[in-house]
């Protein structure tokens, strides 16, 4: 989403098509709620508080109990234990 070129409404909007589908071709229950909220956070707004938040959503759900054991957290483009210790040491 960084690319000037990027379109975050598009990509969403064809991800949740497309996985729609599958939820229904592979009748699996749910589904995506309506809407979502977009943000592009920034390094300086306090981007953990952000972070934080996110990773307790699986907790939240009730899918784990502690939010390290969720498989599927982390980036695909910075490194997990430098942003903790970022977030820890500054």
């Amino acid at each position: 989403g960084s690319d000037e070129n990027s379109d975050c409404i598009s990509a969403m909007d064809t991800f949740k098509h497309r996985s729609g589908m599958w939820f229904l071709r592979n009748k699996i229950a749910g589904g995506w709620q309506e809407g979502y909220y977009d943000h592009i956070v920034r390094f300086d707004e306090g981007w953990q508080g952000h972070g934080q938040y996110i990773l307790a959503n699986p907790v939240r759900a009730g899918l784990v109990t502690e939010w390290w054991t969720w498989p599927y957290f982390g980036s695909c483009h910075f490194d997990f234990e430098t942003v903790i210790r970022s977030a820890i040491w500054g």
